[in-house]
């Protein structure tokens, strides 16, 4: 009797995992290469249900991956999702050197606004979508209720122009 290959089905140590390579196409967008997930303590017969659905659930994204539209905003969250970790440790370190949500000072954040911005403009990929995202991070961190505006005339002019600049 010949048994039948399960796709996308892998065995490593007696423990069944999902196992599928993400098209070049699409590797980008959604961030990752690979799909790997273990299908857990499960009976040979648990694990090619458990795959069979996820390689239909991985089928259908990936066709609708190929409207742009759809990729495009798979391509924002991705993005926004990689960003999200390191804004946030700016965050907490800011908190960690003692400048507390509401003291943060508005010519601080203008140098860090600055620097972060020019970051975003060279971006290596050149993405319309991952600069987005940086402008977007950049804006909610650097410009916050809770910053304090600079005081010096000129630098609250440039403060509030680099402000206001993602929101037009």
């Amino acid at each position: 009797m010949r048994t039948q290959r399960v796709e996308h089905l892998k065995v490593n140590g007696g423990r069944y995992y999902y196992r599928r390579r993400v098209p070049k196409q699409h590797q980008k967008t959604l961030g990752i290469k690979n799909w790997n997930r273990p299908c857990g303590k499960v009976t040979y017969q648990q694990a090619v249900v458990l795959v069979t659905e996820w390689a239909a659930e991985h089928d259908a994204l990936l066709s609708q991956l190929d409207d742009p539209k759809v990729a495009e905003k798979t391509r924002y969250t991705t993005e926004a999702n990689l960003l999200e970790a390191p804004m946030m440790q700016i965050a907490d370190t800011m908190t960690d050197i003692g400048l507390e949500p509401g003291n943060w000072r508005g010519e601080v954040m203008l140098s860090a606004a600055k620097v972060a911005l020019k970051t975003a403009d060279e971006h290596p990929e050149k993405s319309v979508a991952a600069r987005l995202v940086a402008y977007r991070s950049i804006h909610a961190l650097c410009f916050h209720d809770s910053v304090i505006p600079p005081t010096d005339l000129d630098d609250r002019d440039d403060w509030t122009c680099r402000g206001l600049m993602p929101l037009l």
